[in-house]
């Protein structure tokens, strides 16, 4: 009993102990920048194409692709595909050296913008769930 009630002890000093490094180290962490863009175009500064690459001019999607950035973006959704796609996807980033997520977040993205009848479906949902 007495060895039961020292582990215990040691145990809850042990999840004291580590549960303050981690709300000290949460709170080290600079807070994220609010005007900071999550996925958007960065068109100030282009990304550099691969050298083997031959894209035809520079409105095309693949170019809009490459600009995209999504280094920010840190959550994660998992979602399902069929095979063929999951082959297209891996041809397509031995072909481009685009990165499957970085195509997923940008093909989303798109969908939403140019589908602007999509965020109005959400509206709606957010303001009858709200009632």
């Amino acid at each position: 009993m007495k060895y039961v009630k020292t582990g215990l002890i040691l145990l809850g000093s042990w999840i004291a102990v580590r549960s303050a490094l981690i709300e000290k180290n949460m709170k080290s962490k600079p807070a994220p920048d609010p005007g900071a863009s999550t996925g958007e175009y960065d068109k100030k500064a282009p990304r550099i194409l691969p050298d083997d690459l031959i894209i035809p001019d520079d409105g095309s999607i693949l170019r809009t692709l490459y600009r995209y950035d999504n280094s920010k973006n840190r959550n994660l959704v998992h979602v399902r595909f069929d095979k063929l796609t999951v082959e297209r996807l891996n041809k397509f980033k031995l072909a481009t050296k685009v990165d499957m997520s970085k195509l997923i977040a940008f093909a989303v993205d798109h969908l939403f913008e140019t589908q602007p009848e999509l965020i109005t479906v959400i509206r709606n949902y957010m303001q009858n769930t709200m009632l």
